[in-house]
């Protein structure tokens, strides 16, 4: 677990299939104790897109210092007894409007 990252992104729920990235977290287990249960609130990152694959994709300097994407509250324990990492998706707030209404219809994937 120590040297494991656990990364989040939220994304836009499209009807026609084409879901919008709107921004990750990334956060690194080391920091989580066993058996501790750790709350961590932090904003969205928005990845540089390559424009050779077309795929997100993180590099040195890649993340793009933008408007602000949202806060995503997320709850982590690592229980021991079972050997697996307890995530908790609390609140995401202030998303980026990724539809033309104004809003987003948000998930998350892991």
């Amino acid at each position: 677990m120590t040297t494991k990252t656990l990364r989040l992104c939220v994304c836009d729920m499209d009807r026609l299939g084409r879901n919008e990235f709107i921004g990750e977290v990334r956060v690194a287990l080391k920091k989580l104790k066993e058996g501790e249960n750790k709350r961590y609130n932090m904003g969205l990152e928005r990845i540089a897109q390559n424009k050779e694959t077309n795929n997100q994709t993180v590099e040195q300097g890649a993340v793009v210092a933008e408007e602000e994407r949202g806060r995503i509250l997320v709850s982590l324990c690592y229980n021991t007894e079972k050997s697996c990492l307890l995530v908790g998706i609390i609140r995401c707030a202030h998303l980026a409007a990724m539809d033309s209404n104004g809003y987003s219809d948000p998930f998350v994937k892991m």
